[in-house]
């Protein structure tokens, strides 16, 4: 084995510790150029024209951003040089733009054409970061659990300052969407009983202060454990029928769902964060 030194290339992406540079993602913008530079824009109608560049972007770009963070200045770059691909502009002239780029990255339903801006593609991929981190069982979210959640919880995160570069940025993606999305219990082992949104609610915000020293033991317990000893943790506080509400029959059968407050049963998809974003 040899010793690396980070920046490194893996899976064709550049990692390191620290933020990503303007100059380390120029290769992408090169990339972008080359892949459109290879249609003769004259021969492709301005529908054939967007939908290449859909798919230049679901590929290239989208890939990047799934883990990194790129620069706004960047993302500003590889938006004019979609748009001069699709009006036909080139070294000796500039194409008429018809329509304002901000106008085609709107929903179809919205008069666009459904192109996004590539800031929100990136702000999309990080707050489904934070989905996997909490939803998902892996190595990378194994770690983030024990040295970001152990404690904590996604809603109502506190940045210390201790955290990654890329753990802060989505954290405050998350931020942008927390309060539309919470937990559907099902068998309460991986919601998170006061800190944690489930079924609309922060439970931790409904209790009052006085209270507050009764439950510090058990800050950080799910719902199926403090369901598992009510009488110990449960019943000897919780006086309030608003709370008491809330308290779930758990399904053992069934796992907890991450799902939106306004739209029951709706699974999260990084597409649905770009329309909320």
């Amino acid at each position: 084995w040899r010793r690396g030194v980070f920046p490194v290339i893996h899976l064709g992406l550049p990692l390191q510790i620290k933020a990503i540079s303007v100059s380390q993602c120029e290769h992408l913008v090169i990339r972008v150029n080359q892949k459109l530079a290879g249609w003769k824009q004259k021969l492709l109608s301005y529908a054939g024209r967007i939908c290449l560049v859909k798919h230049v972007l679901s590929a290239i770009p989208n890939y990047w951003m799934m883990v990194i963070w790129i620069p706004k200045s960047i993302c500003h770059k590889l938006d004019r040089v979609c748009s001069s691909f699709i009006w036909g502009d080139d070294r000796e002239a500039k194409g008429v733009h018809l329509i304002r780029w901000e106008t085609l990255c709107k929903p179809k339903v919205e008069g666009g054409v459904g192109l996004r801006h590539l800031a929100d593609v990136n702000r999309a991929n990080f707050c489904f970061l934070g989905v996997k981190a909490i939803t998902q069982v892996s190595l990378w979210t194994d770690l983030v659990k024990v040295k970001y959640l152990a404690k904590k919880s996604l809603w109502h995160y506190k940045i210390s300052g201790n955290e990654s570069f890329l753990w802060k940025r989505v954290i405050k993606c998350w931020q942008l969407i927390e309060s539309q999305v919470h937990w559907r219990v099902h068998n309460g082992s991986s919601v998170k009983f006061w800190r944690d949104r489930w079924n609309g609610v922060i439970i931790a915000n409904m209790i009052a202060h006085a209270h507050w020293p009764l439950i510090l033991d058990t800050i950080n317990c799910s719902i199926k454990e403090i369901l598992a000893d009510q009488e110990t943790y449960v019943q000897m506080f919780l006086d309030s029928n608003s709370i008491l509400m809330q308290l779930p029959v758990l399904e053992d059968s069934r796992q907890d769902i991450l799902e939106w407050v306004d739209c029951a049963n709706r699974p999260l998809s990084r597409h649905q964060f770009w329309d909320v974003l």
